[in-house]
């Protein structure tokens, strides 16, 4: 009998121009996060909310790699290109 289990791979191909002005179609960002609890650096998608009547029904979130900590994008600030807590000063 073989153990081996048999695989497929699938390419997918996005042909289609992307049209800016229907929210559908733009694709994901990746942001780089630093971690407001362990410091980590790391990288994460953000994807834009689609069909959302507030701005207080969704509030993209971040979830460290590392400790697991859970940040509110909108609660960081961006200092040179990474998402992190604002400096006090």
């Amino acid at each position: 009998m073989n153990d081996s289990v048999p695989f497929l791979l699938f390419k997918v191909a996005f042909n289609a121009p992307i049209n800016v002005s229907n929210p559908m179609t733009i694709p994901p960002k990746t942001v780089t996060v630093k971690c407001p609890q362990c410091q980590q650096i790391y990288i994460d998608w953000y994807v834009a909310p689609v069909g959302v009547q507030s701005a207080n029904a969704h509030q993209p979130s971040t979830v460290c790699s590392q400790c697991g900590h859970r940040s509110v994008l909108s609660e960081l600030s961006e200092h040179n290109g990474v998402f992190q807590q604002a400096v006090k000063p």
